[in-house]
């Protein structure tokens, strides 16, 4: 079971007039209809909509667009009749008209047995043509502990002592609860990577870490011509396959498909679909250019230089036996004299 934390609400994001239509068709009272473009950050409407413009979310990311975090709210009463007595007058005064290009309903739940909590968005896409697509994005975070929280949670109940029957924002919350398990993840990774200067003393580290000191331009160059390659490559399939394919619908989206080829994770037959000439063709070249000419001319930069590495440098191999018989010596003595 889940509690409602604050009202649910509903909110929406517009665009702005355009100055001119492009249609050129000569129909009766077309030239009077307003024009309203997709959406894009510079063309999003804050003017006065049934209500003020409030910048109080964090922003959506959807397949299509990335909305901005405001828009014009209106909290959902808790009475069922008085809801729906509300949504009819929305209706009636057409809250949602041509202009509007994204319709959220915004809910923050709590669960008690496991202190978590859940941020529901329910997100109602309308597109210029009409065609309006639906989506839900949820998040949960928990309560632990930060430098944030006390702070952004007594805001929260600032809020909601003011009125208890208003929406109570958590995007800023989740916002800081992301950055602190990012925060916490890269410490955990360094932590882990202070093994590796105990195990400097070692040959394979040293040369490795010789190697890619005496590479690093070559290997600079190699991930230059590496890249251009990857977007060029991630261009091409965004044109080719964007209007079939939702995975080259942006460029980087396609370049994130180039990545995954590398992992043998494809799917081809829905790029052969698309294109079912040209698929093949795009295909072939990926494998041949990138992954066949590109990643061996890696290898043979990194192993040239290693050789050069282990052929000039001189190791003490028995360094290492050394320092494990001294521990031994150390512990055996340690026994005997408590034994005695």
């Amino acid at each position: 079971n889940a509690l409602v934390v604050g009202a649910p609400r509903i909110r929406q994001i517009r665009v702005k007039q355009m100055e001119h239509c492009r249609h050129t068709i000569e129909v009766e009272n077309l030239k009077e209809t307003p024009c309203y473009p997709d959406y894009s950050q510079s063309m999003d409407n804050s003017s006065y909509h049934h209500g003020h413009y409030k910048d109080d979310a964090v922003r959506i990311t959807t397949e299509s667009f990335t909305y901005k975090g405001g828009g014009f709210s209106i909290n959902f009463p808790q009475n069922e009749t008085e809801m729906e007595r509300m949504l009819d007058k929305l209706y009636e005064s057409r809250w949602v008209d041509r202009g509007t290009r994204m319709v959220v309903i915004e809910m923050n739940l709590f669960f008690d047995g496991t202190e978590m909590f859940k941020i529901v968005k329910i997100i109602f896409e309308q597109f210029p043509t009409g065609i309006i697509v639906p989506s839900c994005q949820t998040a949960y975070f928990a309560l632990g502990y930060n430098i944030w929280h006390p702070i952004e949670i007594q805001s929260i109940i600032d809020a909601f002592e003011r009125d208890p029957w208003a929406y109570v924002s958590l995007d800023n919350l989740l916002v800081y609860w992301n950055i602190y398990v990012i925060v916490m993840g890269a410490m955990t990774f360094c932590a882990w990577l202070k093994i590796i200067r105990f195990l400097a003393f070692h040959r394979t580290l040293n040369r490795l870490a010789l190697t890619i000191q005496l590479s690093f331009k070559n290997i600079l160059g190699f991930f230059f011509i590496y890249l251009v390659l990857l977007l060029a490559f991630g261009q091409m399939g965004k044109m080719l396959f964007s209007d079939n394919v939702d995975k080259f619908r942006t460029i980087t989206t396609s370049v994130i498909v180039l990545m995954r080829i590398l992992m043998t994770d494809v799917d081809y037959k829905e790029m052969y679909a698309a294109h079912p000439q040209l698929a093949p063709i795009y295909f072939v070249a990926i494998i041949v250019s990138i992954y066949g000419i590109s990643l061996n001319l890696f290898v043979a930069i990194y192993l040239a230089t290693y050789s050069q590495v282990k052929s000039e440098t001189y190791v003490r191999d028995k360094q290492v036996w050394h320092m494990f018989a001294k521990g031994l010596r150390t512990y055996f003595t340690f026994w005997r004299k408590n034994r005695t």
